[in-house]
């Protein structure tokens, strides 16, 4: 994925101050996180924030992260932990079963389906069917996005820090 940036320079010029690729972290087979751009509290200049250089899983309190999420369907997550495959620490598909994904944040998620199809599904297992053009407003409730395939997930996701830390796998 390639990140642009914009900016202005010190004689007030718009310009193209980056133009390059941009890391993307994997999580395991087809699950990965590409972050775009963090701010670490609220922009007072719209200059403010960075590219990131590492992973998070979230921003800090008042901050916020812009990523791209792409998630493999089901089928290809289950036979991976069933293979015994080793996932990151913050994902949340590290076990099978109906909960599988089921995870929680202290942030307020703007989240837009790109492409493939997904289902948001609560604990209770209620869900909805999400398509591309679909759009989420994730308030801190455990959810689990599932993929049903057959093509992979790409979510454009910003997610807003409202607290201090993960709550939840």
């Amino acid at each position: 994925m390639r990140r642009v940036i914009t900016g202005v320079d010190a004689d007030g010029r718009s310009v193209l101050e980056v133009d390059e690729p941009t890391p993307t972290v994997e999580f395991g087979p087809g699950f990965a996180v590409t972050d775009l751009w963090r701010v670490e509290e609220p922009p007072t200049s719209p200059m403010d924030g960075e590219a990131p250089t590492s992973y998070s899983f979230e921003p800090t309190h008042g901050g916020a992260v812009f990523r791209v999420v792409t998630i493999p369907p089901d089928e290809v997550v289950e036979a991976s932990i069933a293979a015994g495959e080793k996932w990151g620490r913050n994902s949340p598909y590290r076990r099978t079963g109906e909960d599988y994904g089921l995870h929680a944040t202290t942030t307020q998620d703007y989240v837009t389906v790109i492409s493939g199809r997904v289902d948001l599904r609560m604990p209770d297992g209620e869900q909805v069917r999400l398509g591309p053009g679909d759009v989420v407003v994730q308030r801190g409730a455990e959810h689990a996005w599932r993929n049903p395939g057959p093509d992979q997930l790409v979510l454009h996701v910003v997610m807003l820090g409202s607290g201090s830390g993960a709550r939840g796998s």
